[in-house]
């Protein structure tokens, strides 16, 4: 739902801007890999290591990545 709220100034940072950035008033963070991500964090409570993240990321190109960008292998299910 926040995602679809705020739809027009995700995509107009995403492809308006060769670094990361966030026109919204919340926090993110970008991970480098083999695949760039860009992750928003929407909501967040506790503190660490027992914290819980609430937000979404996404794949500069579009590709299938784990969270933060953790180097793992996927599995096709049917």
């Amino acid at each position: 739902m926040y995602f679809n709220s705020n739809k027009a100034t995700l995509i107009k940072d995403i492809e308006e801007n060769e670094t990361p950035t966030c026109s919204l008033d919340f926090p993110f963070n970008y991970w480098q890999g083999e695949h760039l991500i860009m992750e928003y964090i929407v909501n967040s409570q506790g503190i660490a290591p027992s914290s819980k993240y609430y937000g979404f990321f996404y794949s500069y190109d579009e590709e299938l990545v784990a969270f933060q960008n953790v180097n793992i292998g996927f599995v096709p299910i049917f």
